[in-house]
């Protein structure tokens, strides 16, 4: 059983529901009241990983080197991710960075520098962030679609660090909810393991 089954039911005991992971990668899934599944992403970082932790590190770097050479708008992430590595230049940053033990889950790291910096009111982190929740909102959307849940209210569970510690991507993936009418948004805040015991209880 995927973690993300388990957290959707620590998170609600509705029969009809919609997951989604926003952490180091992304994964969405849903149940409707037939019994009927669907799954969206969910395959890894080269073949998905829209809207997770991954991908806004990622962009991040991209835009800070960007703004280094000219290709892309000056922005604060520059002198923020600088300061974090302890680099003056993103060549400097090339040995950290390509380094054995920097991998996916320390990029996905770097979405808490975006966050600050968005804070910050940096047009360049803002649109990381917005397309980030876009890609959310699209794997809820998609979801509702391919399953029926007729024009009943639905609970979406919000799983993984990435979008319950960045509060800038918290707040734009909310606010996109509200627009869908049927969404209700719920945080996962116990333990998945809650959700186990209660897949356990009823089988």
């Amino acid at each position: 059983m995927n973690d993300i089954q388990i957290g959707l039911r620590a998170a609600t005991d509705a029969s009809a529901a919609i997951a989604i992971i926003s952490g180091t990668g992304s994964n969405g899934y849903a149940l409707d009241t037939h019994g009927k599944e669907a799954m969206v992403s969910g395959r890894g970082m080269w073949m998905a990983g829209q809207g997770s932790g991954y991908e806004m590190g990622v962009a991040c770097l991209k835009a800070v080197r960007c703004a280094e050479d000219g290709r892309g708008p000056a922005t604060l992430l520059q002198r923020a991710v600088f300061k974090k590595f302890k680099v003056r230049s993103t060549e400097e940053m090339m040995p950290k960075v390509y380094a054995p033990d920097f991998g996916k889950r320390e990029l996905s790291k770097l979405n808490g520098v975006v966050e600050e910096v968005a804070e910050q009111g940096d047009a360049v982190a803002r649109k990381i962030i917005a397309h980030s929740a876009e890609e959310i909102l699209l794997m809820i959307r998609t979801l509702h679609k391919r399953l029926n849940f007729g024009r009943s209210p639905v609970p979406v569970v919000l799983i993984g660090g990435t979008v319950n510690k960045n509060l800038v991507l918290k707040r734009a993936v909310i606010s996109g909810m509200r627009k869908l009418k049927w969404a209700q948004p719920l945080f996962m805040d116990d333990a998945p393991v809650a959700g186990a015991v209660k897949i356990a209880e009823g089988l």
